[in-house]
């Protein structure tokens, strides 16, 4: 139990869920962990409940007054960073022609402002060879009804990861996302009830997952477990991204039923989804009958460099091949 031995951590939304079960394990494997909570009543039962190696500090991330505070703390202990795990976030579901303005900064001020100022403020005292953790969502490449603004807020961060992974390069730190689907933890507690229930039904294993399986997708993140692991976005969410692809296939609905695609975009005949399809939301298919009793084909269209339309007709596999390095 010592695969972050020696290591310094600091983890926002330390006080409850995702976050506490995070500094839970990282103490446990022998890292020193500085955690943030807004409520110092909760940040305190935090502390007790980790025990030893914790040092609790009051801050909301979206007051950047608060994170200057936060790593004033770090630094006043003499001590240096290899691990920032920005977990802090709120979620509220809101329908478009309810959107408040205080809503829309509610989220984007805590979800964005402040995982970005939260590592940028921690770059000065993070050793290089660190690892940088975002909390993501799964809702950043769904489309849920009511909650796409919180997930515009995650597919944000996504884009931070991308851009960090390459600015960082040279310091060798390694930045990546980690993204739940639905979690027991208090912040799904606060909402709604059919809506979890709805989120709930697209969830292929069946449950919400608990924030201690989150804690060790965290854990191998952190470590040297995942030393070539950088800009990747890690979903954990009881197969919940999984069905991704139907969501980014765009079948020509009148043409359905003669093309033999059923209504998730897949061959009747086959059953089989054209993942390259899905990979680029611009790409289109249409399935084309089986001649002689050959294999079953598809026909794919994409948009070419200069928008022209092209188009080609193979077996499945040999042509996904082509299609995606057309697009590359």
């Amino acid at each position: 139990m010592d695969k972050l031995q020696g290591k310094v951590a600091v983890i926002t939304g330390g006080s409850s869920g995702i976050g506490l079960s995070a500094a839970k394990l990282f103490v446990a494997e022998g890292a020193y962990v500085f955690i943030t909570g807004r409520r110092q009543k909760e940040l305190d039962e935090a502390v007790r409940a980790i025990g030893r190696n914790v040092t609790g500090i009051r801050g909301d991330v979206a007051n950047l007054d608060d994170l200057d505070r936060l790593y004033e703390n770090v630094n006043a202990t003499g001590r240096r960073i290899d691990i920032v795990f920005a977990n802090a976030g709120i979620a509220e579901f809101a329908a478009l022609g309810n959107i408040t303005e205080a809503h829309f900064d509610k989220l984007f001020n805590t979800n964005v402002k402040g995982v970005l100022f939260t590592v940028q403020k921690a770059l000065p005292l993070l050793n290089d060879g660190g690892s940088i953790i975002l909390t993501g969502s799964v809702a950043s490449a769904k489309g849920t009804p009511a909650f796409w603004v919180y997930g515009a807020t995650k597919a944000a961060i996504r884009n931070f990861v991308r851009g960090w992974t390459v600015e960082l390069k040279d310091r060798r730190i390694r930045s990546n996302v980690l993204s739940p689907g639905p979690i027991d933890t208090p912040i799904i507690g606060q909402q709604p009830q059919d809506s979890i229930a709805k989120v709930l039904s697209t969830i292929p294993m069946g449950r919400m997952g608990e924030a201690d399986e989150v804690a060790k997708a965290a854990l191998f993140l952190a470590s040297d477990d995942s030393s070539f692991v950088t800009g990747i976005e890690l979903f954990v969410d009881g197969g919940q991204s999984a069905d991704l692809t139907v969501n980014n296939i765009r079948v020509d609905t009148a043409k359905r039923d003669e093309a033999g695609v059923d209504e998730r975009g897949k061959c009747r005949i086959r059953n089989q989804l054209p993942v390259f399809a899905a990979a680029y939301p611009t790409v289109s298919s249409q399935a084309t009958p089986p001649r002689d009793g050959g294999a079953y084909g598809h026909r794919f269209y994409w948009l070419g460099c200069h928008g022209t339309a092209h188009g080609a007709q193979s077996g499945p596999r040999r042509h996904a091949t082509h299609c995606l390095e057309s697009l590359r």
